[in-house]
């Protein structure tokens, strides 16, 4: 009978920490699950303010971008608008020159029969083509 009794009271003491166990992990769970949420909470929050700052980066850089391209557009075109006047510049003195050059040609056996005043216009006509040709590139380059 002592043996029963101590059979059985040790069967009790058994089942009350089996009991005590379980209401400790059942504690321990909703304490977990408690902050579980919390952090949880906490993680979508800063998710979202992570989110609203990727997208305020977004629209600056868009917007960066978009100001470039419009600053690119305007120097395209004034680099086109100066290589389309030193071409046309360059056009004008090709074709003086040319005229020069059939010019001289044509007058070739002429040329030793020139007077000075016709050698000293042709010498200014030269001296002008040298320093047109220096104003056009230095516009161009300017």
């Amino acid at each position: 009978m002592l043996l029963k009794r101590q059979e059985n009271h040790l069967h009790d003491a058994i089942q009350d920490a089996d009991r005590n166990n379980e209401k400790r992990v059942k504690a321990q769970l909703s304490a977990f699950t408690s902050d579980l949420k919390e952090l949880k909470a906490v993680a979508k929050e800063r998710h979202i303010l992570f989110i609203q700052d990727v997208t305020k980066v977004r629209e600056y850089v868009n917007l960066k971008v978009q100001e470039i391209r419009k600053d690119m557009s305007k120097e395209i075109a004034v680099v086109q608008q100066d290589y389309a006047s030193l071409n046309q510049k360059v056009d004008i003195i090709a074709d003086v020159v040319t005229k020069f050059v059939k010019l001289y040609e044509a007058l070739g056996p002429k040329v030793e029969q020139m007077s000075a005043d016709e050698v000293k216009f042709f010498l200014n006509i030269n001296q002008l083509l040298v320093e047109l040709k220096g104003l056009v590139l230095k516009s161009s380059l300017g």
